[in-house]
């Protein structure tokens, strides 16, 4: 793998994303599941949506500097492809459209983690 690039493999019930700690990475998920969630205002643990090979995470902290408002978990055998920040800004830079739609996913997901924090234990997960 290319320098800034890395591939991470987790076992059953792994966090790879831990809620209230910094990332500084764009998570693809290569093959297996993983699961979005956040701990609500209760301490309940709450789904906010399920991922699957193709879909990405951690842009929250990645974009913000900020600490995860989630936590992701491995539900399966899980390989995912590490991307450092400096990669990740090299090919918004190439591609602006990139950019643009991680914004959008990542307003998205925001909304649905908002949403849980606000409905606790009653919440369903969000489908994309």
């Amino acid at each position: 793998m290319s320098e800034g690039i890395t591939l991470k493999h987790f076992g059953i019930g792994e966090q790879v994303v831990r809620q209230g700690h910094i990332s500084n990475a764009l998570y693809i998920v290569v093959s297996g599941q993983a699961v979005m969630t956040v701990t609500d205002k209760t301490g309940e643990t709450q789904e906010v949506l399920p991922l699957k090979a193709g879909e990405f995470f951690g842009e929250m902290t990645l974009f913000s500097g900020e600490l995860s408002p989630i936590s992701v978990t491995a539900v399966d055998d899980l390989e995912v492809m590490m991307i450092s920040a400096v990669i990740v800004n090299q090919m918004i830079e190439r591609q602006p459209n990139f950019a643009r739609e991680i914004s959008q996913i990542l307003e998205l997901r925001r909304r649905a983690v908002h949403l849980v924090n606000q409905t606790g234990a009653n919440s369903q997960p969000i489908n994309f």
